[in-house]
């Protein structure tokens, strides 16, 4: 384990920038950042004299009655760009000496409790990474309290080696920057039908203008990108095809999986010596956790939702993608509870579980049930002790799959689980028999693989 070394009112030579947090006790933003020469963590507390605020839209005048918390320092007018409204305008800037009299707490300690606010939900050394226009990843060196940004030459050698590490996927167009961090999303520049299903696509697109119909051929060929084509997850009326919106989607499954990925790569490049691309890798997937509970988490609805960039909330659409953050581990102990709630009392049938709650005739929609997503269901249920629920869809599963090849001599690729007297349907071609991942976890289920650690 690498110890972290503290240093206040010091140059800090060219380091990579890896993380940020509070700290409060000196009441600062705190940097973490790894100095490659010597291998080391080093913790710098900000000396800027950058403080918490958040905006009123109230005036300074109507905001007078704060001036007695010893927790506010300053309010002054200030002038903003509203991006709804395309126009400046006046607001207060509320500047205290710690996060948590912004929010944090459910008392009147928080402003946000007592009045409304802007940006008094965002933590606050994010903010402050915002505000320093820092970067995550990127390498700086610290001068007489001032952080200097480093521009470093990448070889190809290098680029090479961050292709290979799924970087590529990480960066450009499957990229989506939000305020506080990045998230993927599947994504093809190319505008054109696909060429297994050209002509379905064109009669798809018939009615629309050129630059609608290109973008609808975008949409659909990154919706076979993510394998799930196609479902009611990717369409804006939830049933319709022609209205496939999914590279406006960040998916909650899509960034569980890569979540993954930097977590192994992480691991792998620790195992072979190389601490800097471990520790970049560690952030980034700690990171990616946080943002998937933040983002894709719906506490009033008790479940994990995919995230609709254009519209800037998340969709409402009920699919067994939300059981990824479970078999990754990345939901805490009561968002598990609260999504094996919805698969018992919701999603599970007489054959396993649904895919969608909503039966829109595509094949990863109801009735529909996937062998991949029993799998994911079952071992993510057993991650965090819900073994009863895991036994049940387990039983139904190899059930039907065992009835199906009793009545036909076939295992398929997908099954009917809300009527296990009927075969299932849907999809742009007829259903599949073999059928390799139905056959790989029905042996791995009757192997009781599910139930190892």
């Amino acid at each position: 384990m690498m110890q972290a070394e503290q240093k206040q009112g010091v140059s800090i030579p060219t380091s990579l920038l890896v993380s940020a947090t509070y700290d409060s006790q000196k009441k600062a933003a705190v940097l973490k950042f790894y100095e490659p020469k010597s291998q080391k963590i080093i913790l710098w507390a900000d000396e800027t004299g950058h403080k918490p605020y958040c905006y009123s839209k109230l005036g300074p005048e109507d905001l007078g009655f704060l001036s007695d918390r010893d927790d506010v320092i300053k309010i002054e007018q200030i002038i903003r760009h509203d991006l709804l409204k395309d126009s400046d305008v006046k607001v207060s800037k509320i500047i205290v000496v710690d996060p948590l009299a912004i929010g944090g707490t459910q008392t009147d300690k928080s402003l946000r409790n007592i009045i409304e606010t802007w940006e008094s939900d965002i933590k606050y050394y994010e903010n402050y990474l915002y505000d320093m226009s820092l970067i995550v990843g990127k390498y700086y060196k610290i001068e007489n309290g001032k952080i200097i940004p480093q521009e470093l030459e990448i070889s190809d050698e290098v680029r090479l080696a961050l292709k290979s590490m799924l970087w590529d996927k990480l960066t450009g167009n499957h990229i989506v920057n939000l305020p506080d961090g990045n998230l993927n999303r599947y994504y093809d520049p190319e505008e054109l039908p696909r060429e297994e299903s050209y002509l379905e696509d064109v009669q798809t697109a018939q009615k629309f203008s050129a630059p609608v119909e290109k973008k609808l051929f975008q949409n659909i060929r990154a919706a076979c990108e993510s394998g799930w084509d196609f479902s009611s997850r990717w369409f804006e009326d939830e049933k319709s095809l022609t209205q496939c919106i999914a590279s406006e989607i960040i998916p909650v499954d899509l960034n569980c999986l890569l979540y993954f990925s930097e977590t192994l790569i992480s691991k792998l490049n620790d195992l072979n010596g190389d601490k800097n691309k471990s520790l970049l890798f560690s952030e980034f997937s700690k990171k990616r956790a946080e943002l998937i509970n933040k983002y894709f988490m719906d506490e009033k609805e008790k479940f994990y939702f995919d995230y609709n960039v254009r519209e800037k909330k998340r969709e409402n659409i009920f699919s067994l993608a939300a059981s990824y953050p479970l078999y990754f581990g990345i939901a805490d102990k009561e968002m598990a509870v609260w999504v094996k709630g919805k698969i018992e009392s919701e999603f599970l049938k007489d054959g396993g579980v649904l895919t969608t709650l909503n039966f829109t005739g595509q094949q990863w929609d109801a009735p529909n049930g996937w062998a991949p997503l029993q799998w994911i269901t079952i071992r993510g249920l057993r991650n965090y002790g819900f073994n009863d629920l895991a036994d049940k869809i387990k039983k139904r599963w190899l059930t039907l799959n065992e009835n199906v090849f009793n009545r036909t001599g076939k295992m398929f690729e997908k099954y009917n689980v809300a009527d296990i007297s009927l075969h299932a349907g849907g999809g742009e071609y007829p259903l599949q028999d073999g059928f390799g991942w139905t056959n790989g976890i029905a042996g791995a289920l009757l192997g009781n693989m599910d139930e190892a650690d």
